[in-house]
């Protein structure tokens, strides 16, 4: 069996390549197989979780959104849409433990709304899920 230089394929050998993030040189993967972008873990674990870097960053917001979620007026609200709702996953009529005050306008983008009682909704794990990830199944409830 023929292989490198003198088989009929080849391309040369493995290239080297500039790291997207440190901008190091190292040698790409043979073909056929999935090509790297970054020199090392660590530089790709760098690359996609900091900052402006991931492809999901929204100038910086999550660290107040955070601190607002720990505010009494947040956990008033919060038991304010259970008591209302009775303590019962409006979706499917789930009472239990595991639910959620899910915000109908979005926490992050209606300040304004963030602690109107008539913005919140009382669901169930599953169910909200369903509503924030609706490609994911609707999981059963575990007592079910």
């Amino acid at each position: 069996m023929m292989t490198g230089k003198k088989h009929h394929l080849w391309l040369g050998g493995p290239k080297p390549i500039a790291c997207k993030q440190c901008g190091t040189e190292f040698l790409a993967a043979p073909q056929g197989k999935r090509p790297r972008k970054f020199c090392s873990q660590s530089c790709a674990a760098t690359h996609r979780m900091t900052g402006s870097g991931n492809p999901l960053w929204k100038g910086g917001v999550t660290e107040e959104n955070d601190k607002a979620r720990k505010t009494p007026e947040y956990k008033e609200w919060r038991t304010a849409v259970y008591e209302r709702d009775r303590w019962t996953c409006q979706l499917c009529e789930y009472k239990g433990d595991d639910i959620i005050a899910h915000h109908i306008k979005k926490f992050s983008e209606y300040k304004e709304l963030r602690y109107d009682v008539d913005n919140g909704i009382t669901l169930c794990r599953s169910c909200h899920i369903a509503i924030e990830n609706p490609q994911r199944l609707h999981a059963k409830h575990s007592t079910e």
